[in-house]
């Protein structure tokens, strides 16, 4: 009975500690709906797109097709963006994913970009029906990523820019709006 009583105790134990921290952790309802609202600012992301690609590599420009998808997960608080891009025989040449969030402290919309096997997170600039970023690209370099939205059509450029300060183009795109998508919330695991 006494080993009973101890099994019951230590369940009763594990499972208080195991609550913590939810319980510790309460939501911020102002602070979730400014975050919502912060990415509603970017609504005109959601569906899924297709168009003409071309990058310029090393070897020469490369022409392709790009596809991008995104979506908002956590109740609308974050926007996740998925780009694949292909060649004529639909073999994939590129593969991105990147998660946009809000930080309300801030005021900062931040992207944590995930591509060719590296991740790096820095401040994304909103406005109107468009955005751009920069990240580092060497010593005293970077590229430099700017989108517009405008009827249907997503259009983004990446360029180079280097010491000289001189911008090169390195990637440019055009897609059409397809469809909208449920993806990435559309498929929750069942509890049941």
């Amino acid at each position: 009975m006494l080993r009973l009583k101890s099994i019951l105790a230590a369940t009763g134990l594990m499972l208080a500690i195991a609550a913590t921290p939810v319980a510790a952790q309460a939501p911020d309802r102002a602070l979730l709906r400014k975050q919502k609202e912060a990415m509603a600012a970017l609504a005109f992301l959601d569906g899924e797109w297709a168009g003409p690609a071309e990058a310029q590599e090393p070897s020469g420009l490369i022409k392709m097709t790009q596809t991008e998808r995104s979506g908002t997960l956590l109740d609308g608080t974050i926007r996740l963006v998925e780009g694949r891009s292909y060649d004529g025989a639909g073999k994939t040449l590129f593969n991105a994913f990147a998660v946009i969030s809000y930080d309300v402290r801030t005021g900062h919309y931040l992207i944590t970009s995930h591509a060719s096997g590296y991740a790096i997170s820095t401040q994304m600039k909103v406005s109107g029906h468009g955005f751009e970023w920069e990240i580092p690209a060497g010593p005293q370099a970077k590229m430099h990523f700017k989108a517009v939205v405008e009827n249907g059509v997503w259009t983004e450029v990446g360029e180079y820019v280097g010491p000289s300060g001189k911008p090169r183009r390195t990637f440019h795109m055009e897609v059409r709006k397809l469809r909208p998508t449920a993806w990435p919330a559309g498929s929750l695991v069942s509890y049941k």
